[in-house]
Order: C-alpha cells, then sequence, then structure tokens
C-alpha cells in the first residue's frame, strides 16, 4: 500500500476521532469528557466550568489531523486529492450540525423527563439562607419540551464548583421546595420553551450560612419514572 494511502486513512482517523469526541450527551458531557476522566485528566479548569480542555486538546487533534492530510495528499493525484479535501471540508463544517439534529430527532421521539432540553447559557441561580436556617433560591431555568406529551417533574440544584464550602453547602443536591416543605411540581406541555423564573426553598442539612449565584446550575430533573442531570 502506497505512503499516501496510509497516511491519508490516518489521516482520517484522527479526524473522525476529533469530531467524534465533541459529541454532547444529554447530560451535558462530551465524548471528550469521559475520555478525560478515563485518564484521570479533569476536562474543564474549574470541576465542570471555566476553561473546557478536552474540547481546546481534541480541536488541536483535528488540526494536526487536518494537516496531516493535507501532506499526505500531496502525493496523491489531483482530482481525488481535491475531492478528498472538499469531503473533508463538508465533514467538519455539517458535523456538529448534524449531531445536533439527530439529538433533536431522538428528543423528538423521547418520552418524558428524557425529551426535555435545559438551555445552560440563559439560566441562572441565586442562593442565600433566610432567617428561619432554610436556603432560599431565586432561579431562572430555560427548559424545552421536545416530546409529544405532557411531562411533569420537579427539581434539584447542584453546584459544579470545587469549593469545599459550597459541596458542603449544597449536599448532595437542594430540592426545590415551597413554603410548607413540599416539593415544587413543574410542568411542560408538547413543544413548549419556557423559562421558569423560580422563588423556592431547600432545607439546609449544613450549619454554613452562606450566599452567592450560579449561571450554569447543575440540574436535576425527577419524577416517578426516573431522573435526568444535566451536568452542564
Amino acid at each position: 500500500m502506497k505512503r499516501w494511502v496510509v497516511g491519508t486513512i490516518c489521516s482520517f482517523v484522527i479526524i473522525l476521532f476529533s469530531l467524534a469526541s465533541m459529541i454532547q450527551f444529554s447530560n451535558g458531557w462530551t465524548i471528550g469528557d469521559y475520555i478525560f476522566k478515563f485518564l484521570n485528566q479533569l476536562p474543564w479548569s474549574n470541576g465542570s466550568s471555566g476553561t473546557h480542555y478536552s474540547v481546546i486538546a481534541f480541536l488541536v487533534l483535528l488540526l494536526v489531523g487536518a494537516i496531516c492530510l493535507r501532506f499526505s495528499l500531496e502525493s496523491a493525484p489531483t482530482k481525488l486529492a481535491n475531492r478528498l479535501n472538499i469531503i473533508t471540508l463538508i465533514l467538519v463544517l455539517c458535523w456538529l450540525p448534524i449531531t445536533y439534529a439527530g439529538e433533536q430527532l431522538v428528543m423528538r421521539f423521547s418520552t418524558g423527563i428524557n425529551s426535555i432540553g435545559y438551555d445552560k447559557g440563559i439560566s441562572s441561580c441565586n442562593f442565600k439562607v433566610s432567617d428561619d436556617g432554610r436556603i432560599i433560591i431565586s432561579a431562572e431555568i430555560n427548559l424545552t419540551n421536545h416530546g409529544k406529551r405532557p411531562v411533569t417533574f420537579h427539581m434539584e440544584i447542584k453546584s459544579h464548583s470545587t469549593d469545599d464550602d459550597l459541596k458542603r453547602f449544597f449536599g448532595d443536591g437542594l430540592v426545590l421546595k415551597d413554603m410548607d416543605n413540599m416539593m415544587e411540581t413543574f410542568e411542560l406541555n408538547p413543544g413548549e420553551a419556557r423559562t421558569f423564573e423560580i422563588e423556592a426553598y431547600a432545607d439546609n442539612l449544613s450549619d454554613l450560612h452562606m450566599s452567592g449565584s450560579m449561571s450554569t446550575p447543575t440540574l436535576v430533573l425527577f419524577n416517578e419514572q426516573g431522573e435526568r442531570t444535566f451536568a452542564r
């Protein structure tokens, strides 16, 4: 087998592997994040926020694959090299839209909380401790029901911070409750997109009196059918 053929195949493998690593699951993690975790490396600079190391690493790998492909195709027939370059360009440009459309299609035919999408970019959460010791949570959570049936669910908010005090303050998560200490119930109709403006309470199981905000709170939706975690 000619060297340029081997080089081209290896380059395509690198490119496809790099693109695949950026596929994002419903919990907000990418394949690259799981690869970093398997290698005992932090995918993010601050737990699950900050600089996204895994994406940067695989973008660099994608660039390496593209450079290797260019050098490999210098020895290939001109027409074939041009076609492969065009195919590669189309693949790179269309990869993310195709995977996004695939994710939306899967969610369209999902049921229950698996059909709900979470827009982290326009969601936020503020928290403080009230005079009676309970935690007051003010949040704006943007959710979309991509499914064909109404979905009723409860919410739990977790902290993605690596700060020890915040970890202790949030514990395993803060379940949103009303003034009577009953779990808040939320509902989305089919195809509905809504920003929930939430004023709720949560039990303070720590002895800490903290206040602060999170721009991209880690969200857990749950009901009698199960639960779904959006890590980012």
